[in-house]
């Protein structure tokens, strides 16, 4: 029998729900956040889907305590102390660290670049051997390729987040990205000054365009345009984000895709 807790956080109320593993064994608990705007009845019937999806994941053994996660977590603290190389780094501390503070979209971005790019070029490497001339050579060969200056950029942010990390953690003696500059456009890539957006008589054309179009077309296309909300931002919008009162919209979802996940629902 599951037991269920109200309480009250600083971004509105939720419910402590707790289930019993047995004898012997500590209870899992999960929190279940209901969404702004619904009814006691949808509250109900969402918590209680809830506790009977928490009870078989406790009753099949997917669930562990709060106790045994953080055994789990010093485990893997221990070792992480045995890394060498980088890639060993980047699996067993970086990534896993990283995905607990960044949103899945980063994240899935990252392992892309690190699988792609970065584990073929460094990965072998002992992390206390890779020298700054070692990432600059990568930097610079990527950037030879043709890369856009944005994707060069990515593996630089990449790259000093986890040295940094490495280095906090007393994993290395010192950072090499210290000493490696934050690369710069090729000369053919030197960005224009003025932003790109459409003209007047640009979105003129395109609101024109759109008279001919469903309804559905026309509310996002004209609701983008107007509020200059993002495509994902847009397309996450529920009813219960529309006041017609204060003719007011509320961003509070973006719809996201990932090639691991599909498409899901975030915050903005």
């Amino acid at each position: 029998m599951a037991s269920i807790r109200e309480m009250e956080t600083k971004t509105g109320i939720c419910y402590e729900v707790g289930v019993s593993r047995g004898r012997g064994k500590s209870k899992v608990y999960r929190r279940f956040y209901p969404e702004a705007g619904w009814s006691k009845r949808t509250i109900d019937r969402e918590l209680n889907k809830f506790v009977r999806d928490l009870e078989k994941e406790v009753e099949a053994g997917q669930t562990v305590s709060r106790e045994e996660r953080k055994e789990k977590e010093l485990e893997a603290m221990r070792e992480a102390a045995k890394v060498q190389t980088l890639k060993q780094y980047g699996e067993k501390v970086f990534m896993p660290t990283k995905k607990v503070t960044i949103s899945e979209n980063t994240r899935s971005s990252f392992q892309g670049c690190l699988d792609r790019r970065i584990y073929p070029a460094l990965g072998d490497l002992r992390l206390p051997d890779i020298t700054s001339a070692n990432i600059s050579a990568f930097l610079l060969s990527v950037q030879a390729e043709g890369k856009s200056h944005g994707t060069v950029i990515k593996y630089y942010t990449i790259l000093k987040s986890l040295f940094k990390m490495a280095y906090m953690n007393d994993e290395i003696p010192r950072n090499p990205m210290d000493k490696v500059e934050r690369p710069k456009p090729r000369k053919d890539e030197a960005r224009k000054m003025e932003v790109e957006a459409y003209t007047e008589e640009e979105t003129a054309y395109i609101l024109e365009c759109l008279e001919k179009e469903p309804l559905k077309w026309r509310v996002l296309m004209e609701l983008m345009i107007d509020t200059g909300i993002r495509r994902g931002e847009c397309c996450g919008l529920k009813w219960s984000n529309v006041d017609f009162q204060s003719n007011t919209i509320t961003i509070e979802h973006n719809l996201c895709y990932t090639p691991e996940k599909g498409v899901y629902l975030d915050t903005p």
